[in-house]
């Protein structure tokens, strides 16, 4: 009995001290949120007199390399990309090609490294030696963005360039060259005293040459001398709020390196080669051509297989001139299978030289195989064909806008007189005058215009025998009631344009958004500018200087040493409100 008893007790204690040596989960501590730190170096950074071919850099954890083919720079560049691989914590650099004699040489990773495990990202590391006795330190810095919506523009590169001619970013490598963040900013670093042209180009092949009809450029004719001189600057210290202590200023003695506000404006040339993208005949009576880019210059278009006339053929073009679309009106033509054009236009050969190229199109009319079968229900009267207006009942009407009729099909004849507008007046309905005319540039709507009044009701009526269209079928009727806006509802922005030079034309935009253009007007003999009938909203001001008076912007011509159209923008937001005039001078 006394044995069972100790082998109890013996067993009972195994037991509590397996339970108190269960392993349970960790609990884990803090997340790792450093990157990687540089350690040393062969080189070590900043080593005059370097004659290696590799450069190995540890860091005090283990790393990744992320997009290194994409981003890694090597400034000045180099012919061949080096062999970069790792070794544990550290990253070995091979060059692939000898290196210049009395230079620095600067290998900017980017952000392509960042710890293994949590992706920690060593921002922006540089690494530099030199070959001589000295290491460069001048420095050139700015931002690149778009010519023409000042947009900051990401990974494009900034080169400079110690000799220039015209053919310079054609068929040279730069001598120093980085690539923009993501607000467009850049820094040339490392660079040797000396005269430098300036360039960006966001390059398409990644050979560093603007050999590309789709890359986009930067240039100016300035040279720049970079300097680096002692400055003072004034940093303010805040103190708390709350104590009697004031903030106090003190001044700080830094380098400063010029030029370092250099602005270059991004843009494509006009290199577009034209062709014709498409033509289609979904309608047995429209025929239409679809082309890549705006016609310019001399273009023709000519049936071949009949004879146009002004009656027969009626032509219709966007008011981008990139679509042409004609109209047959005679039954014997338009119902053929084949129509066949031949269309010469102007375009770009292989050399960049202008020609005239010439196509033949055939468009065939393919019934879909619903419309081939023959109907088992009775025949129904078709409906007439509806009339869009961009007037509602649901909306108030705009009192600097026309009541406009929009068609699915070139109008033949229309009678004026069967188109009413009336007013309501004390339940009473008035006839009310209007001219109504053709659209200039929409061959398919017209205009009913007429001197709104304010927060007044109306009613258009014009019946189905008003319109015919060149299938002598006349168009439904309309009938639509509605209000127009208040007067007080609108503001107005009055822009007073200040030391305006040059003999082109200003096209002042009304923008929304920076991006939506609300009203264009060229500014007068007197340059003032008025926006009126504006809905209470935030608007943004952008002026383009049409030196050439063709009413759009001009992309530039890099070999032609000629820049883009200048745009500007006005500094401010302008939040305009219901009944209030703003007048700003720019």
């Amino acid at each position: 009995m006394k044995k069972i008893l100790i082998l109890l007790i013996i067993i009972s204690t195994v037991l509590a001290l397996m339970q108190c040596a269960q392993v349970g989960s960790p609990t884990g501590g803090k997340k790792d949120t450093i990157p990687p730190r540089f350690v040393k170096s062969i080189p070590e950074m900043r080593q005059t007199n370097f004659n290696g071919d590799r450069v190995t850099i540890t860091f005090d954890e283990y790393i990744d390399l992320k997009n290194i083919n994409r981003d890694f720079l090597v400034s000045p560049p180099l012919k061949n990309k080096p062999d970069i691989r790792l070794r544990g914590r550290s990253v070995v650099v091979k060059m692939s090609d000898t290196l210049k004699e009395n230079t620095t040489y600067t290998l900017d990773f980017a952000n392509c490294i960042t710890d293994l495990n949590e992706n920690n990202i060593f921002k922006n590391f540089q690494f530099s030696f030199a070959t001589g006795e000295k290491i460069d330190t001048l420095r050139m810095s700015g931002q690149v963005v778009n010519a023409f919506s000042h947009k900051p523009e990401e990974g494009v590169f900034v080169f400079a360039y110690k000799n220039f001619t015209d053919s310079t970013p054609i068929k040279k490598l730069p001598d120093y060259l980085t690539r923009t963040d993501k607000e467009g900013k850049f820094s040339l670093n490392n660079v040797a005293q000396n005269r430098y042209r300036i360039f960006a180009l966001k390059d398409g092949n990644n050979n560093m040459l603007f050999d590309l009809p789709n890359e986009a450029i930067a240039f100016n004719d300035t040279v720049y001398d970079p300097q680096a001189r002692n400055a003072v600057r004034i940093d303010t210290v805040k103190i708390r709020k709350g104590t009697i202590k004031k903030d106090s200023t003190f001044p700080t003695k830094y380098t400063l390196f010029t030029p370092n506000n250099l602005k270059l404006y991004l843009f494509k040339e006009n290199n577009l080669k034209q062709f014709l993208k498409t033509s289609t005949r979904k309608e047995t009576a429209k025929c239409q051509f679809i082309f890549n880019a705006p016609l310019t210059g001399n273009y023709q278009f000519k049936p071949l297989n009949f004879i146009a006339t002004a009656k027969n053929l009626i032509v219709e073009k966007t008011k981008t001139n990139d679509t042409i679309t004609y109209w047959l009106t005679d039954s014997l033509q338009y119902k053929k299978d084949t129509i066949l054009f031949s269309t010469t236009y102007e375009k770009l050969d292989s050399l960049g030289k202008t020609i005239n190229k010439t196509d033949t199109v055939k468009f065939i009319y393919a019934q879909t195989v619903e419309n081939k079968k023959p109907s088992k229900t009775p025949q129904v009267k078709p409906r007439l064909e509806k009339c869009k207006v961009n007037v509602s009942a649901s909306a108030l009407m705009n009192l600097n806008v026309p009541i406009v009729f929009d068609f699915s099909k070139p109008i033949h004849s229309y009678d004026v007189s069967k188109i009413h507008l009336y007013e309501f007046e004390d339940k009473k309905m008035i006839p009310v005058k209007f001219t109504f005319a053709q659209d200039t540039f929409h061959i398919r709507q017209y205009r009913l215009n007429v001197q709104w009044k304010e927060n007044t009701t109306y009613k258009l009526k014009a019946d189905s025998l008003t319109f015919i269209d060149l299938f002598n079928k006349s168009i439904d009727s309309v009938s639509v009631k509605f209000t127009t806006q208040k007067l007080n509802f609108y503001g107005t922005i009055k822009v007073n344009l200040k030391t305006v030079t040059g003999k082109g034309n200003i096209i002042v935009q009304l923008l929304r958004d920076k991006e939506t253009v609300v009203q264009e007007i060229i500014a007068d003999k007197n340059n003032v500018v008025q926006f009126n009938y504006l809905s209470p909203n935030k608007y943004m001001i952008r002026a383009i200087l049409d030196d050439n008076k063709n009413k759009i912007w001009d992309t530039g011509k890099y070999i032609k040493d000629l820049q883009p159209e200048t745009v500007l923008y006005y500094k401010d937001e302008i939040t305009v409100k219901s009944n209030w005039d703003n007048e700003i001078d720019w």
